[in-house]
């Protein structure tokens, strides 16, 4: 039964992530409503719940799938921003970060990605998520021109000035 919900999952991403590869940018789905169909809250209720707690998707397996999912979107993110195509990397980076990404070297790159896209608060939204969850590559930040976008604003420059 738990492989089975998984394989339903996983199915479920796999297909969502196709319907986004072969839509029209004009034709692509909120992400709000991307994320419902990726039954992402569901999935963190589910792991959010007491181990001995019953339910149709079990505490570990939906640790597990917000995990895959989170670096299946991510990893996509990243070929399309290789291709250039900044606003379709920016959904799937979204939909990494609302899935749980925790990784901070993840988040960093989510954060440029962002700035690239010139979305200044989600960039600065995981830039600062990305120093809580421990990174520290003050030099990169300072100069990385994924960043560029973020640099006269005053959030970005306490940021910096609190690294120092």
């Amino acid at each position: 039964k738990r492989q089975q919900k998984e394989l339903e999952f996983l199915g479920l991403f796999f297909q969502v992530f196709a319907t986004m590869k072969n839509s029209s940018l004009a034709d692509m789905p909120r992400v709000d409503s991307l994320c419902r169909d990726l039954k992402i809250r569901i999935l963190q209720k589910e792991a959010e719940k007491n181990s001995g707690s019953e339910g149709l998707y079990d505490r570990g397996l939906a640790k597990r799938l917000l995990t895959d999912l989170t670096v299946h979107a991510y990893e996509e993110g990243n070929v399309y921003i290789e291709k250039d195509d900044l606003k379709r990397a920016g959904i799937f980076f979204e939909i990494a970060a609302e899935a749980g990404c925790n990784d901070p070297i993840m988040l960093y790159n989510t954060a440029c990605a962002f700035s690239l896209l010139k979305n200044k608060k989600k960039a600065l939204e995981c830039l600062k998520k990305s120093l809580e969850k421990g990174f520290n590559r003050f030099e990169l930040l300072k100069k990385d021109p994924n960043l560029d976008f973020l640099r006269e604003e005053k959030e970005f420059k306490k940021i910096l000035q609190e690294l120092k």
